[in-house]
């Protein structure tokens, strides 16, 4: 016994010449062959078996067991006697797209976006998260018909709450009775409305005829073509900006035919369990039937701890799998951010009741998920048709930044409990780029605190540079008791800053007792002292990730760990003094054991949210003349909301739409939304934070026509920033992050590390990997001794340029930030398995 989808395969392996075709009911599998002349279709058989290497009596039974014709003829023949076959085919079928057979798209394109709503499984949310979406746009000002397609068990004009009597307001009379096509309001709000045609009316009137209408509508899907056709001439009539079709699951007949009458994203609602695996190619053939985006996938939990860093390694294999089903093409485009194209949705007791409630009334969980389908799909790229009214200007006046930084500074929630007087964090924690200096910067602008050590290049009045002279020898001199190096910062900070009879610089008392070791008596004495009294002193020690060598660092940590417990402990000492420390938190997670102790409620993590960083970037947008310049009115709307942007507290609802006055809103490259793509290409990983210095530096770039080389036809395209010019001003402030990454890991590696032919070493290298094939291949390309391959490595992920891959015990993946400017490939599926293992 052999099936259809056997004799395929083989059909393609055995190179034979062949086409399919599917023409309602039947399947046509057609061989072309000049020895097929003066021969009987059982000896055709016969030589086509051969040629196939199956046996004869196979394709016999499959002929009489399926719907399958085997055309095996002459040229003449199939001119003459199959010219049928030649036909536009109108009837559509499960059987036609998983046999592969080519589908000719005839349709028009059309003035609203179509979205197809599908799940395999029934249960998973379909039907509710088309309502909350429809409704969410709906408030935007967008026109949306939405059509209960479920032929079996209908719902939507239930979940709206909405009956619907009239024969022309539903599938069952528009296509079975060919009534004209009306509809009936689900919900208005403001410009915006949600139309809907249900399934059937609701009357027992109509169940002897509604139970006809599925049983034609499987025989026959030209009865659901023609009407869908007929719908959407409707729908581009009266200016719909969006139609949504709630389709039935599984492999009902009703699917196809309405997904290719009228094309578009598929919303595929799967879990992360072998039952929705089963359905995996059925999702890619509908995947497959849309020319552009493919659609998304979403996943229903009813789990409210949920979170997708607890997910087990079976689950992530089978979300990975069913990844695996969008088209080759839009997975090599997409590349790693394909992950966006999978949104967890939640079960909520607002949605308990059966119908959609007001859009406010959602968690945050499922209110992010929704602007993130949104979002993904570019649903709100284009202005409704229906125009909103402006946004009224904020009556707040205006404040300057009180920054000495040349952009305006953003005070997000999480930054705020350190700018008050009387903060007690005393530990600023972050990666690499999220903002430690700057709000070092921001702190000593404010009055709140002092510099006593700062970043090498940190050019404002205050502290010791890191790579200051005085400081090195300093260091030099204390290395047998690193502890005192810092009393002796201290005590240079309270000298210098409090002198009378002579003003002193830091540097210039720490060279005047560079030969006396400092202790913590030494700075109880001075405070003591009448010419040093004050009531409080806060100093901020930075720069800490370049004072010192790599093979010195981990002691110099742990005393000044060490000291600051000391300050905080000391009654008299806490008392008088404050020091806030702002390090790498990997340099921190390594200090010392148990340091969660010390940490406990004097910490914040600079950790960069979606909107907080969104806010930042428009703060930077319109601080620059080049934008202001060429983006003038865009410019005009930023500074009405500079106060909120300040504050962080422009929404995704507000600050999308603002990003897109300047940005595109899909890059051709990458086949990506543009939102997506400053979502993804700036973050390490999906779950950690953003980095404020890569959007400074893109924008940066994207500003500079001598660091960018694009002509200047190239800078602006239908008004809006060139694609080219986004393209590389990404690669180049990649490269250069990477740049000021590698000027630090010059000391946190080994010595005997040549840097750059380290970090150029994983160029072409796939990403995600498996750890030791990539130390073998690092050692192979660099000659680098393995051990230093590995403790390296190791190192480079506890700063974040490498991450665990989830569920993959053995396997890293290069955080977002480094994979362009590390130049390491993306790879996924079956690929993946082969070069890992």
């Amino acid at each position: 016994m052999i099936t259809t989808h056997e004799l395929i395969a083989k059909l393609n392996e055995s190179g034979v010449e062949f086409s399919v075709k599917y023409l309602h009911p039947n399947l046509y599998i057609i061989n072309v062959d000049e020895r097929y002349s003066n021969t009987e279709n059982d000896q055709r058989i016969e030589l086509f078996a051969a040629q196939v290497n199956i046996a004869t009596q196979d394709f016999i039974e499959l002929e009489h067991n399926s719907s399958i014709q085997l055309c095996l003829v002459t040229p003449e023949e199939r001119n003459s006697d199959y010219s049928f076959l030649d036909e536009e085919n109108k009837r559509h079928h499960w059987i036609e797209v998983l046999s592969g057979a080519k589908q000719e798209n005839t349709n028009t394109a059309r003035s609203f976006k179509t979205l197809h709503f599908y799940g395999y499984k029934g249960g998973q949310a379909r039907s509710t998260v088309l309502g909350v979406l429809s409704k969410f746009l709906a408030d935007q000002g967008y026109k949306i018909l939405i059509i209960d397609a479920d032929i079996e068990a209908p719902s939507l004009d239930k979940i709206f709450q909405t009956k619907t009597t009239r024969l022309s307001e539903t599938l069952l009379g528009i296509c079975h009775f060919r009534t004209e096509v009306s509809t009936a309001n689900a919900y208005t709000q403001k410009n915006g409305k949600i139309d809907l045609i249900a399934c059937r009316p609701d009357n027992e009137t109509f169940d002897i005829d509604f139970s006809t209408f599925s049983l034609h509508t499987s025989l026959d899907p030209v009865i659901l073509k023609n009407g869908l056709t007929r719908i959407g001439d409707f729908a581009e009539s009266f200016g719909y900006d969006f139609v949504f079709i709630d389709h039935r699951t599984g492999i009902s007949g009703s699917v196809i035919p309405l997904a290719l009458s009228l094309p578009g994203p598929v919303i595929s609602f799967a879990r992360r369990d072998t039952q929705s695996l089963s359905g995996a190619r059925i999702f890619k053939s509908l995947f497959n039937l849309n020319s552009g985006p493919p659609g998304i996938y979403v996943s229903f939990s009813l789990d409210p701890e949920f979170k997708r860093t607890g997910l087990s390694q079976e689950a992530l294999k089978i979300q990975e799998e069913l990844l695996m089903q969008f088209p080759e093409g839009f997975r090599a485009d997409v590349e790693d951010a394909i992950d966006s194209y999978w949104i967890d949705w939640f079960h909520n007791k607002s949605l308990v009741s059966g119908t959609i409630p007001d859009i406010r009334k959602l968690n945050p969980e499922n209110l992010s998920a929704i602007r993130e389908i949104s979002s993904v799909l570019g649903l709100s790229n284009e202005p409704p048709h229906l125009s909103k009214p402006e946004t009224p200007p904020i009556d707040q006046p205006l404040t300057s930044s009180g920054s000495t930084d040349p952009g305006i500074y953003l005070e997000a929630d999480f930054l705020k409990r350190l700018l008050s007087p009387n903060s007690p964090i005393n530990y600023i924690l972050g990666r690499k780029g999220t903002g430690k200096t700057r709000l070092v910067r921001e702190l000593h602008a404010r009055g709140l605190g002092r510099p006593i050590l700062t970043a090498a290049d940190y050019n404002h009045d205050g502290g010791i540079g890191s790579a200051a002279a005085c400081f090195k020898t300093l260091v030099d001199r204390r290395r047998g008791s690193p502890q005192s190096i810092w009393c002796a910062l201290l005590h240079a900070a309270i000298e210098s800053n409090y002198a009378t009879a002579q003003t002193l610089t830091m540097e210039e008392s720490i060279t005047k007792n560079i030969d006396r070791e400092i202790t913590f008596q030494d700075i109880k004495t001075l405070l003591n002292d009448q010419n040093y009294q004050t009531d409080h002193f806060t100093f901020l020690v930075d720069g800490i990730e370049t004072a010192f060598p790599s093979n010195e660092i981990k002691k110099n940590i742990e005393s000044l760990f060490s000291f600051l417990l000391t300050i905080q402990s000391d009654s008299f000492l806490s008392q008088k003094i404050t020091i806030r420390l702002f390090i790498r938190s990997d340099l921190a997670k390594n200090a010392i054991e148990n340091i969660e102790q010390q940490l406990d409620g004097r910490t914040i993590n600079l950790v960069w949210d979606e909107q907080s960083i969104f806010n930042f970037v428009l703060l930077r947008i319109n601080q620059k003349n080049w934008f202001r310049t060429r983006f003038p009115e865009a410019c005009e709307k930023l500074k009405l909301h500079e106060d909120r942007l300040k504050s962080g507290n422009i929404t995704a609802d507000e600050y999308e739409p603002l990003l897109m006055e300047f940005f595109p809103l899909k890059l051709r490259a990458s086949n990506i939304q543009t939102i997506t793509f400053l979502r993804t290409y700036f973050s390490d990983t999906v779950d950690s934070t953003y980095s404020p210095r890569l959007y400074d530096r893109f924008l940066e770039f994207l500003t500079d026509r001598e660091k960018v080389r694009v002509k200047e036809s190239e800078i602006l395209e239908s008004h809006r920033l060139g694609q080219k010019l986004i393209s590389q001003a990404h690669q180049a402030a990649s490269e250069y992050y990477l740049s000021e990454v590698s000027a630090e890991l010059k000391y946190m590696l080994n010595p005997e590390v040549d840097i750059q032919k380290f970090t150029e070493g994983f160029n072409g290298l796939s990403t995600p990997f498996n750890v030791e094939v990539c130390v073998r291949l690092l050692h192979e390309k660099t000659r680098i001794e393995t051990s230093l391959v590995r403790e390296s490595m190791n190192i480079m992920k506890d700063i974040g340029m490498f991450e665990l891959r989830p569920g993959f015990s053995e396997q890293w993946r290069v955080g977002r930030l480094f994979k362009s400017s590390l130049g390491m490939k993306y790879v996924r599926g079956t690929k993946l398995t082969s070069e890992v293992n």
